[in-house]
This record gives structure tokens, sequence and C-alpha cells, in this order.
């Protein structure tokens, strides 16, 4: 069920004061990188939310969800609980993103510059949650996406990474459907004292070194399991490659 708090005359005997408010989006976030078949009411506990104003973000879980969840016929332990705990937070003015991330090893702190993807804004609109949203595309990170933005709330943010169009994200999705995300609800504004606070644990690494932090993990994860199956399985990952949101660093630079 979607819910939205807000009035378009409340936005806009807001707008001239848009700098010195706060929000709340909820997203409903679909990654199933394994392309894993989802039974129905699966992802209902899979709520992210980001804390948003006009100069700072921040995207994190927000809460609940089982210690287990049935995939098909399999029942497995919700290891991806780490995968959840992470942070994204985004600071305009300082042009940075810090990322906080726990699981391979971390937590870790990541810090780059704000991320500048390269959208094209479309002639298609729609309407989510009863605001005006318009279409935008952009390679980034090695995916194609699609997103859903809307200028009624001009702030330049959306869920992880995803940031720089003219208006709130509320939907966005990749072309091959494994990363998703999906609008929930909306409260807006909150009320003055809802800081948007930095994450500050985990050693500091950079995106590529990160990046180089997984990649061994996920080898040595893989040496155990080989060992444990015994030597007439054979195991690898497909391509080198450890299956992620992000497939690539085209805009980084070693």
């Amino acid at each position: 069920m979607k819910y939205l708090f807000l009035s378009f005359l409340t936005i806009a005997l807001l707008h001239p004061m848009l700098s010195q408010v706060t929000g709340r989006l909820t997203y409903i976030e679909a990654v199933n990188l394994n392309n894993v078949t989802l039974e129905e009411g699966e992802l209902d506990d899979n709520i992210f939310q980001l804390l948003f104003s006009a100069q700072k973000a921040r995207y994190d879980y927000a809460g609940g969800g089982p210690a287990h969840k049935k995939i098909g016929s399999f029942e497995q332990r919700n290891e991806d609980k780490l995968d959840r705990r992470f942070v994204f937070y985004q600071d305009r003015k300082k042009h940075e993103l810090i990322s906080q991330e726990f699981n391979y090893g971390g937590p870790h702190l990541i810090q780059e510059k704000w991320p500048d993807i390269p959208w094209t804004i479309q002639q298609e609109e729609k309407i989510i949650a009863e605001l005006l949203c318009k279409k935008a595309t952009a390679h980034f990170r090695g995916r194609d996406y699609t997103a859903w933005f809307t200028p009624e709330l001009p702030f330049n943010f959306g869920p992880w990474k995803l940031c720089g169009l003219p208006g709130l994200i509320l939907e966005a999705y990749d072309a091959t459907g494994q990363v998703a995300y999906w609008f929930h609800s909306l409260t807006f504004p909150l009320p003055a004292d809802s800081p948007i606070l930095a994450p500050s644990e985990g050693k500091r690494v950079s995106v590529l070194e990160r990046d180089e932090i997984i990649k061994t993990v996920s080898q040595k994860r893989l040496m155990m399991l080989k060992a444990r199956l015994g030597s007439n399985v054979s195991i690898e990952l497909v391509g080198g490659k450890v299956n992620r949101i992000e497939l690539s660093f085209e805009d980084l630079s070693p």
C-alpha cells in the first residue's frame, strides 16, 4: 500500500523554504542479482528510507524483516541482513558521497565524489502518488537505468547512489530487472529536529579498494565452498566477477 502525507498546497507554501526542511521517502528495494523466482509478498520487508533536505540525503534500511526468507522451495538464512546494513550519505555542498558497508569484512567507509550521472530527460510522464513525474535514463556503473522523478519536489536525490536530477526520484530500475526501487511512502516535511547524519564507523577505503576487497573475500569463500563440497564438484565465479549492483567503474580512474 502506498501512503502520502503532504498536499500540493503544503508544497507550494513551503517552496521558498525548501532549503530548511527535511523529508522521508521510503522505497521497496527489489535487488535480485541472481534472477531467482520471488514469491508474492517476499519483498514486503525490504523497505528502505531516504532522508533528504536541499543539501543532504541519507539512504539506509528502514528496519524489519525475518531472520529467514523463502526463495522458491528453499529456506535459507537471511545472509543479506548484513547486506542491508549499509548507509549511503550524500552532501551536495561538499560534493561528496560516503558509503558505509558492513559485509565483505566491513565495516568500511567509502568516500567518493558526488556521482555525475549523465541523465537524459525523456518526454514521457506519469503520476506516482499524485505527483507528476518525468522519465530520465542513464548508464551508470555498468547498468542502464530508468528513473521517474518529480519536479514538484525539487530535491536532487534518490535511492542508493542515484541522484542529480531536478527533482526527487520516486522510482528507478535497471534494464535487466535485477535492480529496482519502487515508491512506498512519502512524509514531508519532517519535524525540525530530524538530522541527516553522515556515517562514521569503519575503515576508510576508496571505491576501487573496496571493489578489490569484495573480489578477494569472494574468492576465499569460493575456495572454502570447494573444499567443503569435494574435488568432484566444479564451482567458479562466472567471468571471474562478483554479482553486484555496480558492474563497472567507468566513471572512476584508478
